[in-house]
């Protein structure tokens, strides 16, 4: 069984994440997928890096009471990026689908999925 989270706003904006909790998963997060890849959730993170990724991401990081800190699209790779406060990164493929936007409120609804 693996670990998600949903994350959600009030708009019926909805994000579901596989959620990474370990330091290796976090370390790894997207690395090795490609464009099509789910998004992910790192918990108890606040700082990302793209080194070794092959194409660019969605990132929004999120403190522990669900307010949105930061939110980059189209992060290249080789990149470092982090918001001070955060809980939650939120990561994804870059599309042109909405993404939340600095001071949006998301609830977070963690639940068990069958793999």
């Amino acid at each position: 069984m693996a670990l998600e989270l949903v994350f959600a706003n009030s708009a019926g904006w909805e994000l579901v994440c596989r959620a990474l909790t370990t330091g290796w998963e976090r370390l790894v997060g997207l690395l090795g997928t490609d464009a099509r890849a789910r998004p992910v959730a790192l918990v108890g993170c606040s700082s990302i890096h793209t080194l070794g990724m092959r194409y660019a991401i969605d990132v929004a990081f999120v403190s522990g009471d669900g307010h949105v800190l930061a939110s980059c699209r189209a992060v290249p790779p080789a990149r470092l990026v982090g918001a001070r406060g955060a809980t939650y990164v939120l990561e994804r493929p870059t599309t042109k689908s909405p993404w939340p936007a600095v001071g949006d409120r998301l609830f977070a609804t963690m639940r068990e999925r069958c793999e």
